[in-house]
């Protein structure tokens, strides 16, 4: 018979709970679950690359069969430009420069504040500048 050291506690993020018998990992359900999701989270740009996929893919599908299933994918497009539109607004509500987006999406400064000027309406004071608007 082996005894079980006391010094065992549970994995779960913020859990420090020595583990109960019969348990290896996690102290309770709770914290199985918890320590479960906090495993699988999947990081930010990988899981862009994956949507990326999926787009290609569902275009190839949409591209070998009728013509009534262009629709949803316009629509995935009409999403996807109101993503970027609300990520760049964001980004500068956080105090990044047009030229910093524009670096890391591979465009200048201009062609970013261009872009998002006709997506997002020229006398929107918060997120076009000045020049563009005309002030």
């Amino acid at each position: 018979m082996t005894a079980r050291r006391s010094s065992y506690t549970c994995q779960a993020p913020g859990c420090d709970r020595v583990l109960p018998p019969a348990r290896r990992r996690f102290c309770s359900d709770l914290c199985r679950r918890r320590g479960h999701r906090a495993e699988r989270t999947t990081e930010t740009p990988e899981f862009g690359r994956m949507v990326v996929r999926m787009i290609r893919s569902y275009a190839a599908r949409v591209g070998v069969s009728d013509i009534d299933n262009i629709c949803p994918l316009w629509e995935v497009r009409q999403a996807a430009d109101d993503a970027v539109t609300e990520a760049i607004n964001d980004l500068r509500r956080s105090g990044f420069s047009w030229e910093r987006i524009g670096a890391e999406i591979g465009m200048s400064r201009q062609a970013v504040q261009q872009w998002h000027a006709r997506r997002q309406g020229v006398n929107d004071p918060l997120t076009t500048p000045a020049r563009i608007r005309g002030a």
